[in-house]
């Protein structure tokens, strides 16, 4: 295995300070990636519905949720591991939530 291999997967020996570092730079990347897509796509409605909906969209929350699980685990707890299982919902219920406003919206 490489050495770029062996530090992106956590592998039997590995320790869960290892897999936080990882979650947080999992985190810090997806956040970047959608600050920037956000950024290019533009603001569509001024209205006070859509700023809500997009503070609160599930891309943050996974960010979020990941973020915290990755710090939990660089502090020693082993507990920062159920946090990802909101976070993995959350990307779950984001990708089905886009999908429907997708297939719905595709035809007006």
């Amino acid at each position: 295995m490489s050495d770029w291999t062996e530090f992106a997967v956590v592998a039997g020996g590995a320790t869960a300070a290892l897999l936080g570092v990882e979650l947080v730079a999992l985190a810090v990347t997806a956040a970047a990636v959608a600050v920037l897509l956000d950024r290019r796509a533009g603001d569509v409605s001024g209205s006070a519905v859509a700023h809500v909906l997009d503070t609160t969209n599930p891309t943050w929350v996974t960010c979020v949720l990941l973020l915290a699980s990755g710090i939990v685990l660089i502090l020693g707890h082993r507990d920062g591991l159920y946090v990802l299982v909101p976070a993995v919902i959350a990307v779950l219920v984001g990708g089905v939530v886009n999908a429907w406003l997708i297939l719905t919206k595709l035809g007006e």
